[in-house]
């Protein structure tokens, strides 16, 4: 199957966490807004994507995957169909539910992190909203970023594997990566102060793996940039 995947071109986004599982799964996808440019996914937004039969479905933003039959939205809900198919997901009914509800909080940390930068509206810039934004920074790196990364490490600690789930190699684990290295490019000095050798263990492991060490090195990985969700400032590295 092939798999066509729609998000912005220039940033990694919301869009690199499903990258991230594609390419470890080493299915063949197209990349609509880097290969077709910017205009395919505003067109996709305002007409809809169209599937093999003729009919349309609309999503509200990207990311999104299309399979020709079938159109899937929201970056969790697609990280979870992928894991799931593809034999990265836990195996028992429980197992997989709490992997669904992993997923969204890293979702859920994804926004977080990127309303430091942007606390006010993503519709103003991020010099608009600089004062209030320096405020966010102090409560994120002070309060929240111990806290959401403690979560992690302790999930990892009741494991019998360097994994979340043991030995095996799930969606979310391959999800994690991308944003531990968000989190690095956004707020280096904040994310080295931290002690989090679990996390790193789980990182380093994930990025070892050959495809992903393949992707890394190519011209697909984008790399961060100050467009995006995960952005460096250094006022806001407090």
């Amino acid at each position: 199957m092939s798999f066509e995947l729609y998000y912005w071109p220039m940033i990694p986004g919301r869009g690199e966490f499903i990258r991230w599982i594609l390419e470890d799964l080493e299915l063949s996808y197209v990349d609509v807004g880097r290969e077709r440019g910017f205009e395919a996914i505003v067109a996709a937004r305002q007409d809809g994507i169209a599937l093999d039969d003729g009919q349309r479905v609309h999503i509200y933003a990207p990311p999104a995957l299309a399979t020709g039959d079938r159109v899937i939205g929201q970056t969790s809900v697609i990280a979870s169909y992928l894991g799931e198919r593809y034999e990265r997901a836990p195996n028992t009914d429980a197992a997989r539910l709490e992997a669904r509800a992993l997923m969204t909080f890293i979702m859920d940390v994804t926004k977080e992190a990127h309303d430091v930068h942007h606390p006010v509206s993503p519709a103003l810039t991020y010099a608009e909203q600089r004062t209030e934004a320096q405020r966010a920074a102090t409560t994120f790196v002070k309060d929240r970023l111990p806290s959401l990364l403690g979560f992690w490490e302790r999930r990892l600690a009741s494991t019998e594997g360097p994994l979340l789930f043991g030995e095996t190699t799930t969606y979310v684990d391959l999800a994690l990566v991308p944003l531990l290295r968000g989190l690095d490019h956004a707020f280096p000095r904040a994310m080295s102060a931290l002690e989090v050798p679990a996390l790193r263990r789980l990182q380093s492991i994930v990025q070892a793996r050959p495809a992903l060490t393949a992707y890394r090195a190519s011209d697909r990985c984008v790399p961060f940039n100050e467009h995006g969700v995960f952005r460096y400032y250094p006022e806001l590295d407090v």
